[in-house]
């Protein structure tokens, strides 16, 4: 099943933009003192949910779910910005796996480009994990993340 450009791409396209300046503007920088005093355990009932919607969305617009995911886990508190990004990896590569079979059974072969995207993956992600567990600080990540999701979400609506 899938939508319309017409009417999906505005639709995720606003959410993404929505979830970026939330981000920006309303996402507490959490320090040394809310460490030391970790929240309750996340609610799993909640949390099955939003990763089905995720899911759905994710599979019928073609938006990665990692640019869903992302802010859930930030705007809920669920994680940190450290956090959101390891798991956030994880999620994507589940994803690309699932995609990349789906693509294999229905068309019987895999794009010829796969070797160098898996290379210019390996290498983002060293970079990336290079940064973001050592050089940036959780403010500068989140505001890179924030940029990410306000240029797909442009990308969407802006033709």
């Amino acid at each position: 099943m899938r939508l319309p450009d017409s009417i999906y791409s505005p639709i995720v396209g606003l959410l993404l933009l929505i979830a970026a300046s939330t981000l920006v503007w309303r996402v507490p920088d959490r320090g040394e003192a809310d460490r030391a005093n970790p929240q309750p355990g996340i609610p799993v009932v909640r949390a099955i949910v939003a990763g089905a919607a995720i899911g759905l969305v994710s599979g019928l617009t073609g938006v990665g779910g990692g640019l869903l995911l992302s802010p859930l886990l930030l705007l809920t508190g669920w994680a940190e910005i450290r956090q959101t990004a390891g798991v956030s990896v994880a999620f994507i590569l589940v994803n690309a796996m699932v995609a990349l079979s789906t693509n294999l059974a229905s068309m019987g072969t895999l794009p010829a480009a796969l070797p160098i995207w898996g290379v210019a993956a390996v290498v983002g992600g060293v970079v990336g994990t290079e940064l973001g567990t050592r050089r940036l600080k959780g403010r500068t990540m989140r505001f890179i993340l924030a940029a990410i999701l306000a240029l797909s979400g442009l990308k969407l609506i802006v033709p």
